[in-house]
């Protein structure tokens, strides 16, 4: 079994090999109707910043005027808070450290972000 798997795979060998991440990186999340500005500050922003990352965005909270992050590394979670004015602007960042089960990855995330 092994010696056939070699020789399916060898002519593989030194080749670079590229994965499309998309599904990983950028999961089924929904996102409010007449609020286009959410989908394109996450595109834009939070996936572009963690596209090369092992940081996933988990779920997403929408509330008022805060959209709130969960990010998985593996079995690490973080929350961070992402606020927005009226005109859709996103001001204020705010880790939530007790939210989460990793202050380390919740580190790692605000010098990503």
């Amino acid at each position: 079994m092994k010696n056939k798997i070699h020789d399916l795979l060898k002519h593989l060998l030194g080749k670079e090999i590229v994965f499309d991440t998309t599904d990983i990186l950028l999961p089924n999340l929904q996102f409010p109707e007449g609020k286009p500005f959410l989908r394109e500050f996450y595109e834009n922003f939070i996936f572009a910043k963690l596209e090369d990352s092992s940081i996933i965005v988990k779920e997403i909270l929408h509330q008022n005027f805060c959209e709130r992050y969960k990010f998985q590394k593996h079995n690490l979670t973080a929350i961070i808070d992402f606020y927005y004015n009226g005109k859709g602007i996103f001001t204020t960042k705010t880790p939530q450290p007790t939210s989460g089960n990793s202050t380390d990855l919740l580190s790692e995330l605000i010098k990503l972000l």
